[in-house]
């Protein structure tokens, strides 16, 4: 802890690291002060210095690095101790490199990759929460009025019958099997309503049937014939 009537040039240990005190009232970090001292400069309140070793009692020189703030969090997330100077020049010209991609993308869509990511795919707990509230809205509006509903519908299908028919298409064509198999297992629990549901068919169909029957058994009957 710091302690108001040490001499100037007392360092301390604090639980942020070493101080040294500067004057009355004037503490300084230790870190800084031996940088600032050896390299003759005047260190800025956001200007940090780094023990490479990531011991934070050991303040010998050649254990200190100053770095940007902008690129401690791009540093450490790729390397937990730093081993030397150029290893630290190399993953700050790294970071410089990826604020200039994401400033390129920002020109380019407006947004960095990772947010229109973000913005699109969202969490997956809170998309779940807004597509439930937007399915029910969707409801409430069909209550209310079902035949605007029916209409927004039957719009929309118009817009966009051929991407429709190619998503079935396609999902068709990779379950052909489950689907198969979904199919014989409602008829075999829904034998009552498949029978109706052939009724109906054969009544609305009725002309178009008789119609095949007919040129099918005319066709049997010339090749009788012919025989």
């Amino acid at each position: 802890m710091t302690n108001k009537a040490a001499p100037v040039g007392t360092v301390n240990k604090t639980a942020k690291g070493f101080v040294i005190k500067l004057g009355n009232h004037q503490w300084r970090s230790y870190p800084k002060y031996m940088w600032e001292q050896a390299h003759n400069v005047k260190l800025g309140r956001n200007d940090r210095i780094i023990h490479m070793d990531g011991n934070k009692d050991n303040c010998a020189l050649e254990n200190l690095y100053l770095i940007s703030p902008k690129h401690t969090t791009f540093v450490f997330m790729h390397i937990k101790y730093p081993t030397n100077a150029a290893e630290i020049d190399t993953l700050c010209a790294m970071a410089d490199l990826h604020a200039e991609i994401r400033r390129k993308e920002i020109d380019v869509y407006g947004s960095s990759l990772g947010a229109l990511k973000e913005r699109i795919m969202g969490d997956p707990v809170r998309r779940a929460k807004k597509t439930e509230k937007d399915r029910q809205r969707a409801n409430a509006n069909r209550k209310k009025d079902p035949q605007a509903a029916r209409d927004r519908n039957k719009d929309w299908y118009e817009r966009n019958k051929d991407r429709v028919k190619q998503y079935h298409d396609k999902y068709r064509m990779e379950n052909r099997e489950k689907i198969r198999e979904w199919n014989n297992q409602w008829r075999l629990e829904h034998q009552e309503q498949r029978r109706a549901s052939q009724k109906r068919s054969y009544d609305k169909n009725k002309d178009k049937y008789n119609e095949r029957k007919r040129q099918k058994y005319k066709e049997q009957k010339d090749g009788r014939t012919q025989v």
